[in-house]
């Protein structure tokens, strides 16, 4: 049976998230332009009948990632987090065990288009993520193009 909107609203508001994340579910644009990085799966909601190639029938969408490209979705039992294409329904792209690694993947995103360290530490004070250290210190380091250190450094929250 397809999840609603409010069902998927309550299952965000259990992970705690900083305001701005359930904002988006009562505002289209958010301060910051943040709705560029998130906002609800409305596409969950406009055709429910395509949620269980995604749930299971146990996952709950809760964000899309603000391109109807990918959605996030939680298992509301263990907490994992499963980023979907939406496109691509068979598999999951990648698995956060918690909101932390999230909310990291998700700066990895933000510092990708800030203009500069200030708009980076800005924007991350929104969302809720505090580690700036951690997160400069990874920024700094030599890109690694297959991405293993993107994975190593969204694990360790």
């Amino acid at each position: 049976m397809p999840v609603t909107r409010a069902q998927c609203y309550a299952a965000l508001a259990s992970l705690q998230p900083a305001p701005i994340f359930l904002q988006c579910y009562q505002q289209e644009a958010l301060p910051e332009m943040m709705e560029l990085y998130f906002r609800p799966p409305e596409v969950f909601f406009i055709t429910p009948e395509i949620q269980a190639q995604y749930t299971h029938n146990v996952l709950i969408p809760i964000l899309d990632e603000g391109s109807f490209d990918t959605a996030i979705l939680l298992h509301p039992i263990t907490g994992v987090l499963y980023r979907y294409s939406i496109e691509w329904p068979q598999q999951a792209l990648c698995v956060f065990a918690h909101w932390g690694q999230y909310l990291a993947d998700l700066m990895l995103r933000i510092a990708e288009l800030a203009e500069d360290d200030a708009e980076i530490v800005h924007l991350g004070n929104i969302i809720g993520f505090t580690d700036f250290d951690a997160l400069f210190a990874f920024l700094a380091l030599p890109y690694d193009a297959n991405g293993s250190t993107t994975a190593q450094f969204v694990q360790q929250f």
